[in-house]
């Protein structure tokens, strides 16, 4: 029993740190657009959503010209990322 105990806290933890990534990557993520895209209101409103998945950024988008734009700037984003220490390879747009 103690050790089911042992794992379920050790379970909270993980799910804890990754909440904490989530809101940092979703902080970081929306001011390297707000960069990028600074001649463009919010550009948030383009992104359907985003999320990470073995050190690759995928990201869904609304409007096809804006992913075009945005693949034209996705190695800009991803040297921003990497600057605020976000470890992504690669972007994937959808």
């Amino acid at each position: 029993m103690e050790d089911l105990g042992r794992k379920l806290n050790q379970l909270k933890k993980v799910i804890a740190s990754k909440g904490e990534e989530d809101k940092k990557l979703r902080k970081e993520f929306k001011e390297a657009l707000e960069n990028l895209f600074s001649h463009v209101k919010t550009p948030m409103k383009f992104i359907r959503g985003f999320y990470i998945r073995a050190d690759k950024l995928f990201i869904t988008t609304n409007n096809k010209s804006f992913a075009n734009e945005l693949f034209l700037t996705k190695h800009q984003l991803l040297d921003l990322l990497r600057d605020k220490k976000i470890l992504v390879k690669e972007v994937v747009i959808k």
